[in-house]
């Protein structure tokens, strides 16, 4: 009997080892032990880096793919993530490359289709969020380079150079044979300065000195940049398309470029989500995982009360009726002292020796 009871004492402890372990599955294993699943996320809880906790990092990345999906999945697409991933792949010389390229780093393709999404997602809320104007975006539009804009230039160090050559332009030289003779610009010299023109590709002061020329044009003046002084001619100038026909596209564009790298429009726009969604945290160890997009209580501006530090109007005049009287006690000290200096000097003559 009694071995009866040890037996069924033994399977039932067995029993609720192996559903323990169920309950805790295993992450990893070494000759050295076994790391549960328990221990790892007590782990994440606890650790941190710079940017804080790693298990309220992973939770507030989380949160907000979860926040942006409810909000604006209906509005992304399989096609445009494709899109996105094309022109990565472009960049990287074929999918093939690309996915090498992902290999290398330890990522899958599907790690940064995620990525894109979220990126496109945040996008739409951006849109849908921030204030911006049609006519801020016809600005942007106009602002921007006409597709097929091509240009070449020379680039030398000493602007008296510079002007030595467009004196010889001016004169018939060929533009091209002294792009290649005389251009420091690695990129295009070769090419006899010859370059496609795209918005931003160049600095500011070199884009605007272009897009003020017409088809076939040259600068008449050194062009002053970082890089020294450039000569610019315009050998291709691209059509700017009729804003309603690329309303749609130009908005995107407008809002990855102007408002996407803005910090504060993304934090702003974040803040206002995640507090519209009325985010609960049960776990007390990751309650700061997105404190940062939420206004805490006593954080709000501060608007000062002039009329919080006045006197009410009773103790103003208490206040000066005492001023008024510690004046005429005074007063009345200094009287009294000056009618005994003069009794002192008007003493009778005997008294005085």
């Amino acid at each position: 009997m009694k071995m009866k009871k040890l037996l069924l004492g033994t399977a039932i402890g067995s029993a609720l080892l192996i559903a323990g372990c169920a309950d805790n599955p295993e992450v990893a294993s070494t000759t050295a032990g076994r790391i549960r699943q328990d221990e790892f996320y007590e782990r994440l809880k606890t650790h941190q880096s710079e940017q804080g906790k790693f298990g309220e990092i992973v939770l507030q990345q989380m949160l907000i793919e979860t926040i942006l999906e409810e909000s604006y999945g209906d509005q992304v697409t399989d096609e445009e993530i494709e899109a996105e991933i094309d022109k990565l792949a472009e960049q990287s010389g074929g999918r093939e490359k690309l996915e090498e390229l992902l290999q290398q780093r330890g990522q899958t393709l599907q790690v940064v289709k995620d990525s894109v999404k979220t990126n496109l997602l945040l996008a739409e809320a951006v849109k849908d969020k921030s204030e911006f104007s049609e006519e801020d975006v016809k600005a942007y539009h106009e602002s921007q380079v006409p597709d097929g804009t091509k240009v070449a230039h020379i680039l030398v160090k000493e602007e008296e150079q510079a002007k030595e050559l467009i004196k010889e332009l001016n004169d018939g030289a060929d533009f091209a044979e002294l792009a290649k003779e005389h251009s420091t610009d690695p990129g295009s010299a070769e090419n006899g300065g010859e370059y496609e023109l795209q918005s931003g590709q160049m600095v500011p002061e070199f884009e605007q000195a272009a897009l003020q020329l017409e088809e076939g044009e040259m600068t008449e003046e050194p062009v002053k940049t970082q890089f020294g002084y450039h000569i610019i001619k315009m050998i291709t100038k691209g059509e700017v398309k009729p804003f309603e026909e690329v309303k749609d596209e130009v908005t995107s564009d407008y809002v990855q470029e102007k408002l996407m790298r803005d910090g504060a429009t993304i934090n702003k726009v974040l803040s206002e989500l995640i507090q519209e969604a009325n985010v609960q945290i049960a776990d007390e160890d990751l309650q700061n995982a997105v404190a940062q997009f939420i206004a805490q209580p006593g954080e709000e501006e501060q608007v000062e009360d002039p009329a919080a530090n006045e006197k009410p109007a009773e103790d103003k005049a208490d206040q000066q009726e005492e001023k008024d009287q510690q004046d005429d006690n005074k007063k009345e000290e200094q009287e009294a002292d000056s009618k005994d200096e003069n009794k002192e000097d008007k003493q009778p003559e005997e008294n005085k020796e």
